[in-house]
């Protein structure tokens, strides 16, 4: 039985003949459309069950107390790393060919669709070589010469890359933006609803960065009907997308949870979810070649080594130095197999590696490969006024200070202000205000400019994260040196009685800088800012009777913290003698670090509210 045509003459008898057709059809098409699609499901329709991985099993967290099987611990030295680092010379002819593209000119002869495919070409060239402002312009061109003229599937493209831009120079509202009209625009075209999975992603990244955890899982759950669409649907064009596509789309399911994962500080639960990333993007990089307008395959295969370095990450959250060690080793192997050591994208896998050694107390070797990556930035090309350098300068300041070099500390810094000179004011803050920067300031003798570079610092961290979080106590605690220094002892008393309950408190997760240079700089930091109380307190000859009772008290709680911490953990596991009380207390030990994320997460919220009243 037809079930439009009882729809169309009715619709006709109502509009009085013939003449009201086509808009009768129009009327019953949606009927039609959910008849066809039941018939197609009923037939051909599967089970709302991901595909399957081809090659790897699930992946598998250690027990309480054991190392995967098969485990081999990394060379206790990366004189490995270093050698095949330094027995390469810059492939010249590459380079240059990277720069012949980056300044290639438009001949005026191409069709609308040519020249977006051409800036979007010449764009990835710029923002392989740090040149941000006209990576930016490029994909912008792409966009509007593209508009009504390429695909929908290659629209997604251009705008992810002016997102991606616009997010690397630090203006998350365009990109944001961006991400949501690539949802209204794309996302809803036939050939390019896979989009969906991708922006709902990064929008989510976004929100999380911003502390609003739960909108942003928000939007990850809007990714669920799609993929259940995608996996169920008898449509023969779902069925082929799905076949194509569907670990990629399965892919950024699971990313979007391991960043949710991450963000509550539930460690483990992320590292299982970037392990399943990896091998659902390793699994659709030949779907993907296969496709519409493919990216490269050393694209593809650079998002999987991504994907490992995020599980190093994890390990190392949960003290897993060994386990970590081996996977940023793993990444950064693998890049320099697939694109050699003079790439622009190869110093973030070395310096993926370099934060797992400033997190095993490795300064020395830090700054090696830190180094290192400053001399490929200058040999392919990249500006010293780059986002890319200057990040890269930063993190060799921060491990500087780490190893008490404070005048090499210094030079880098002022290379710094060199570099960032002409860049806009809210760019340039995030490197003017930094805590290792102005601790550089004070040992350099310009007290007076780390005090004002403190204060607007404090101001920064009360705005962002309210005045109970780790960073703004921090915040205040370098300015209590600063004055300390500057002899204002009874201002940098309020500012130390203010910040060292909510450093003592807080533990390690309620930072939450991802850069472990920067934790490790939280953690010195924290013990420099109790042992400068200490002096400011002997010296103060008004103090009360109490200070040896609070400084004992400090002492006994700041010495070896981190340590006593780590050896209370490991032995209340070792204790636990049953496995299942073992994994009980692991678990217990995991809420715990939850816990704080939420409480981070929470303040976050919380400033974020304040700010928009």
């Amino acid at each position: 039985m037809s079930v439009g045509k009882p729809i169309v003459q009715s619709c006709m008898r109502a509009a009085g003949g013939p003449a009201n057709l086509e808009a009768c059809r129009a009327k019953a098409k949606p009927q039609v459309r959910a008849c066809v699609m039941a018939a197609l499901n009923a037939a051909n329709g599967r089970a709302n069950v991901a595909v399957a991985i081809p090659t790897e099993a699930a992946p598998k967290t250690p027990g309480a107390s054991a190392l995967p099987a098969g485990f081999v611990a990394p060379p206790r030295t990366i004189t490995d790393i270093t050698a095949i680092l330094d027995s390469e010379k810059p492939d010249l002819k590459t380079i240059e060919e990277l720069k012949a593209e980056a300044d290639a000119n438009p001949t005026g002869k191409e069709s609308r669709e040519d020249l977006a495919q051409f800036y979007f070409d010449r764009g990835n060239a710029r923002a392989q070589l740090g040149r941000l402002a006209d990576s930016l312009a490029d994909a912008n061109k792409a966009i509007e010469v593209g508009r009504g003229a390429v695909t929908a599937n290659m629209m997604g493209r251009l705008i992810q890359l002016a997102a991606n831009q616009y997010s690397a120079a630090g203006d998350p509202k365009k990109a944001f933006d961006l991400f949501q009209r690539q949802l209204r625009e794309v996302a809803t075209q036939k050939g390019a609803k896979g989009y969906l999975f991708g922006a709902n992603r990064q929008i989510a990244g976004m929100l999380i960065q911003m502390g609003d955890i739960a909108q942003a899982e928000a939007y990850l759950r809007r990714s669920q009907p799609l993929i259940q669409e995608s996996r169920t649907s008898g449509h023969p064009a779902w069925r082929s997308s799905y076949n194509t596509n569907g670990q990629n789309w399965e892919a950024e399911i699971e990313l979007g949870r391991a960043m949710i994962f991450e963000a509550r500080g539930q460690f483990r639960d992320a590292e299982a979810s970037y392990r399943l990333g990896e091998q659902r993007k390793r699994a659709g990089i030949k779907g993907l070649l296969g496709s519409e307008n493919p990216p490269s395959e050393s694209s593809l295969l650079q998002g999987v080594d991504f994907t490992i370095v995020s599980q190093a990450r994890m390990k190392a959250r949960q003290g897993r130095l060994a386990e970590a060690e081996v996977d940023a080793r793993r990444a950064l192997l693998s890049r320099l197999k697939d694109q050699g050591k003079y790439n622009p994208t190869t110093p973030r896998f070395i310096m993926g590696l370099a934060d797992i050694l400033v997190e095993q107390g490795r300064y020395a070797e830090a700054e090696q490969l830190a180094r290192v990556c400053l001399e490929i930035n200058r040999t392919v090309g990249v500006p010293d006024d780059s986002l890319s350098t200057v990040q890269l300068l930063s993190q060799l300041g921060g491990i500087l200070n780490l190893q008490r070099k404070g005048p090499e500390a210094i030079t880098v810094y002022a290379q710094i202000d060199k570099a960032i000179a002409n860049w806009e004011p809210a760019r340039r803050q995030s490197f003017e205000l930094n805590g290792s920067r102005i601790f550089s300031l004070y040992a350099s003798g310009q007290v007076e400019a780390g005090i004002a570079a403190a204060e607007q610092l404090v101001k920064k961290q009360l705005a962002r994260v309210g005045e109970s979080h780790f960073d703004t106590a921090s915040a205040r605690g370098t300015l209590a040196i600063g004055l300390m220094r500057a002899g204002r002892d009874a201002d940098a008393i309020r500012e130390f009685k203010a910040a060292i309950p909510v450093l003592m408190s807080s533990s390690r997760e309620n930072a939450d800088d991802e850069n472990t240079t920067g934790v490790a700089a939280r953690s010195q930091r924290l013990q420099g800012i109790v042992e400068a109380y200490f002096t400011m307190l002997a010296r103060d000859k008004n103090s009360d009777s109490d200070i040896g009772a609070e400084t004992f008290s400090l002492a006994d709680s700041i010495r070896g913290r981190s340590v006593q911490q780590a050896l209370a953990a490991s032995s209340a596991r070792a204790a636990a003698a049953d496995p299942a009380l073992a994994e009980l207390v692991r678990k217990e030990q995991d809420l715990a670090k939850q816990v704080n994320a939420h409480r981070n997460a929470e303040q976050c919220a919380v400033a974020v509210i304040g700010g928009a009243r």
